[in-house]
């Protein structure tokens, strides 16, 4: 790396912004003596003196990019002791504004600045109406009020360590990426903002200690390096600064620049797609099927939650992968949630339906969540349309057609009356209970296949008026919030992924290319919350022990600290069809990537995953449960041995990631080829490499890797034919080749 910062100086200067160096040192995880150089001053090597210990630091930095900097802080202890300490970068910021945009993958979105309570149940809200102000639980965000104002991260944190802001007035914007830890263990990312919010401190720190607290409030256990003479830390970092007009730029520079510390891209080939249905499929008819009413459960049915729910987790984005998929009794199982919703009470007043059925009575909140409404309405049209597409023959009970047309009727009403999306509806009525949050992001793509299934124009017409709404209250702010229903109204993964799915599906149903703009807008939030790389576990951790990737795992929100296996509760398609729709092969390599990872995180009889914990219900998950933590941070450290879930460790239970890999061996193909292009991806555990190419075929030769036979279906098509919608119901009767474990075999695909 050449030593240059002349320009990085310069550029900062510009903004009213200077970079410094500092090694700190702590008394138990608070600073007690701090020493900082100012790296604008041009000097490459120099010292820092503290009372009992002396540094020799040498810094490097150079434009990679227009505006883009690698830099390199390397501090060597020349002599005495440093007993509790850390090397820091620190970035201050003298024309600070709350109204910039603080952004840190999966962990900070506009700072969390949002009104907070104490807990994160709604029937704690102290206003709940129509007019509440978006509302949090106590999690990691920067003040509203006076005061305080700070956040403070560990890497484990974020999907990629990075942390920063755009400031749309200024026209500046900028953020630094890290790797996950240095010599001195994963490294800090926090900002501090000043008591009159004029100035701001971003801070990268080697090792991360967190002054005072911890994940909501919880006093921290962080504690800095012990170093001796010659011991040295290097922290790297790569500065990104850009121009934002919009949030969207933030957003789409993060998405070009998030790979940049990953290592040679590693999909670890586990157990195909194939076979992880086969698994699932026969655990979900032994386990999961409910004989006396008809339906498919969540999980164990140990609780309302984990029994039936209208979407989100399960309810019919599960039933509609098993009857996509599924064998005939599947099939037939799958398609008797209709009868089951219409007979049991599941339909309100107003044509919404139900959340949760368990033990025989229907469980909900004062009001109807509109992920439940919004998930139901997409999925059981694609059920009926699919049976259509089969089987010409057949033809749903009118009953079943009475339900998909009242929840797509309602939708309207509540819009045509508010002319906003709410995020709860009282069940006699359509007035709203909650507001402010984009929990029926797929209402959108419900109305229009409603709309095609039903031949009701006027579906189709609220659909892009919704659509338009979602983009401008939600999408342009960077504020799609409370798609989980466990979050109140906090920013989410579920909410973007759903978005795209919406987009998506207006893009086709349309042919209006403005649905495309918005939808790679709304990819480029999706990007932020999957994970770019592979974290290291601790060594004693399962996960360690089990070599789990985390590469294309999906953090859910910014309260519940966790990546999970997949997107809850989709295949990710969208990120297929913005694909080809753009020609950008970065959104297909992602969802290769979130695809792939699933399948390592099921349990199986020749590799089961434990619950380390004593006295719990299933200390080892049955074959097909897959649980949703894939812990990266310590967020379930809470003092309490028996409860507490750590680093690398899970909970027993069966949970809606299962339905993530359902909707992908149901919707994705295992193997994308382009022959005109020259293009081959994978998202199946395969490899495939090319042969033979021509404008309108591809010879590859394909090797399964796994102990597991593989049945890879393949969506082999050349640049043109990427203008035909893949429509509702993408990858079903795909072609498919099989493959022995361990076989290699040469094939030839044509167009």
């Amino acid at each position: 790396m050449t030593g240059n910062n002349t320009s990085l100086s310069s550029l900062l200067s510009q903004h009213q912004l200077s970079l410094h160096a500092r090694i700190c040192r702590y008394d138990g995880n608070i600073p007690c003596e701090v020493e900082a150089h100012w790296l604008e001053a041009m000097e490459e090597d120099f010292a820092l003196q503290l009372e009992h210990s002396r540094w020799d630091l040498h810094w490097q930095s150079r434009e990679i990019a227009n505006g883009v900097f690698e830099c390199r802080l390397k501090a060597v202890l020349e002599r005495g002791a440093m007993p509790n300490g850390s090397v820091d970068l620190m970035l201050e910021d003298t024309a600070w504004n709350v109204d910039h945009y603080v952004f840190s993958p999966a962990a900070l979105y506009n700072g969390n600045r949002y009104r907070s309570i104490p807990s994160h149940r709604r029937s704690d809200l102290p206003d709940a109406g129509p007019d509440m102000p978006v509302t949090i639980g106590n999690i990691p965000r920067l003040n509203i009020a006076e005061g305080q104002s700070c956040v403070q991260l560990l890497s484990g944190d974020c999907t990629t360590p990075a942390i920063g802001y755009a400031a749309i007035q200024r026209q500046w914007g900028m953020f630094w990426l890290t790797p996950q830890q240095t010599e001195a263990g994963n490294t800090g990312l926090s900002i501090f903002e000043s008591d009159d919010r004029r100035s701001a401190r971003l801070m990268l720190r080697a090792p991360g200690v967190r002054e005072q607290v911890r994940y909501n409030g919880r006093p921290s256990l962080d504690r800095g390096m012990l170093a001796m003479p010659g011991d040295e830390i290097t922290l790297s970092c790569l500065i990104v600064t850009f121009q934002p007009e919009r949030i969207a730029d933030l957003f789409e520079q993060f998405m070009l620049w998030r790979n940049y510390y990953r290592v040679t891209p590693y999909l670890r080939h586990e157990i195909p797609f194939s076979a992880t249905w086969q698994i699932q499929e026969d655990k979900y008819n032994r386990q999961n099927w409910v004989e006396e009413y008809g339906y498919y459960s969540v999980g164990m049915r140990e609780s309302p939650a984990q029994d039936w729910q209208t979407g989100w987790v399960g309810g019919p984005n599960a039933a509609y992968a098993l009857f996509a998929e599924g064998s005939p009794v599947t099939r037939q199982r799958a398609l008797r949630i209709f009868d089951f919703l219409c007979d049991s009470g599941g339909i309100a007043p107003n044509g919404f339906l139900r959340g949760c059925f368990h033990r025989g009575q229907w469980h909900d909140d004062k009001g109807l969540f509109m992920r439940y409404q919004a998930d139901s309405l997409y999925f059981l049209c694609k059920m009926l349309l699919l049976a259509s597409a089969r089987d010409s023959t057949f033809r749903p009970k009118e009953h079943w057609l009475g339900l998909i047309r009242g929840l797509a009727g309602a939708f309207c009403e509540v819009w045509e009356r508010h002319r906003r999306m709410p995020q709860f509806v009282y069940p006699d009525s359509f007035e709203i209970w909650l507001n402010g949050t984009a929990a029926g992001a797929l209402a959108p793509g419900g109305l229009c296949l409603a709309a095609r299934l039903l031949g009701n124009e006027k579906y189709r017409e609220v659909a892009t008026q919704i659509g338009e709404y979602y983009y401008h209250a939600h999408v342009s702010t960077g504020e799609l919030n409370g798609g989980p229903g466990d979050i109140l109204q906090a920013i989410d993964s579920e909410s973007a992924a759903a978005m795209l799915e919406s987009f998506l599906t207006l893009f086709e149903e349309t042919a209006q290319p403005v649905w495309l703009r918005y939808a790679e807008e709304t990819a480029w939030q999706c990007a932020s919350w999957v994970t770019s790389y592979d974290y290291e576990f601790p060594p004693e951790s399962t996960f360690a022990k089990l070599k789990m990737s985390t590469l294309g795992t999906v953090f859910a929100n910014v309260q519940n600290k966790h990546s999970a296996p997949g997107l809850c509760s989709l295949s990710g398609v969208a990120f297929l069809k913005l694909f080809r729709g753009t020609g950008r092969y970065d959104y297909l390599q992602l969802i290769a990537e979130i695809a792939h990872a699933i399948g390592q995180y099921m349990s199986r009889e020749d590799r089961p995953i434990c619950d380390r914990r004593a006295n719990k219900p299933w200390p080892v998950m049955d074959p097909g449960w897959i649980n949703e933590r894939v812990n990266m941070s310590d967020w379930e450290v809470r003092g309490e041995p028996h409860e507490e879930i750590g680093v690398g460790e899970i909970f027993g239970g069966s949970t809606w990631a299962e339905v993530a890999m359902l909707l992908t061996r149901a919707e994705l193909p295992g193997i994308y080829l382009q022959p005109d292009a020259g293009r081959v991806c994978c998202l199946d555990h395969i490899e495939a490499t090319p042969l033979k190419s021509t404008p309108d075929a591809m010879t590859l030769r394909i090797h399964n890797p796994t102990r597991f036979p593989a049945s890879v279906k393949v969506l082999c098509e050349n640049s043109a034919q990427t203008a035909i919608p893949l429509g509702p119901i993408p990858g079903v009767d795909l072609p498919q080749i099989s493959l022995a474990p361990g076989q290699s075999e040469v094939f030839t695909f044509a167009t």
